[in-house]
């Protein structure tokens, strides 16, 4: 998938800040994969309102799951992705009004974007709406724990289990690591794995790092998209 780096994030401090706050945490290990029960639809916008009520502390490693089974999900959205760039673009620019919108934009299609709360908590922050930057705030650290990055992604027996390639970057910046590329998508114990090089900026050093595109792929083919 090449390098997705760029200079707008680091034009944006409050937004690193913002992204500090979910980096994973050493706990008992989330249940990923096989043997997880999934939630039914109206389970799903149950989660899904519990969240718009401001309950954050809800099973996001659920929500997730159950996300990409609704029947809005598209991790290959052209529109998303179009959207991701006008964002990142509006960010470099300075255009908080415009970000803040697009954000509204991207979670209406994909309420589990973590880039899309913490660049919501950032522009409600600055904007003076502590309520609204806190909740956002609290979803993105809620989806970043989900991600159980203290056990899972040194290995393909243990990959990060994700619902979206662009995941990927957010777990990165989480864990204070830049994304550099995605070398390749390979077999793993739970379906399709990418492996993903990552630097480290203190240091310089690369590091490699495994996530489960399963459900992506798996949705890809089944709707015959490339």
């Amino acid at each position: 998938m090449g390098s997705r780096r760029g200079p707008w994030w680091g034009r944006v401090p409050g937004a690193l800040l913002t992204l500090s706050l979910v980096v994973p945490v050493p706990g008992p290990a989330l249940a990923q994969g096989k043997g997880r029960g999934v939630p039914s639809g109206s389970a799903y916008t149950s989660l899904l309102e519990r969240v718009a009520r401001g309950d954050t502390l809800i099973d996001f490693q659920s929500l997730r799951m159950a996300y990409a089974r609704s029947a809005t999900y598209d991790p290959s959205s052209h529109h998303l992705a179009t959207l991701r760039r006008q964002l990142r673009e509006g960010l470099g620019n300075g255009d908080l009004s415009g970000v803040a919108a697009l954000a509204d934009s991207m979670l209406a299609l994909n309420p589990v974007d973590i880039e899309s709360h913490v660049v919501a908590a950032y522009t409600a922050r600055e904007r003076g709406d502590s309520v609204t930057a806190q909740r956002h705030a609290a979803i993105a650290r809620g989806l970043g724990r989900s991600f159980d990055g203290a056990h899972r992604g040194a290995s393909l027996e243990a990959p990060v289990l994700l619902v979206a390639a662009s995941e990927e970057e957010s777990f990165g910046r989480m864990n204070g690591l830049e994304y550099m590329d995605s070398t390749r998508l390979v077999d793993c114990p739970s379906g399709y794995c990418d492996v993903v090089v990552f630097r480290d900026p203190k240091t310089g050093t690369d590091t490699t790092l495994f996530f489960d595109l399963t459900l992506q792929v798996r949705w890809m083919l089944q709707h015959n998209k490339k």
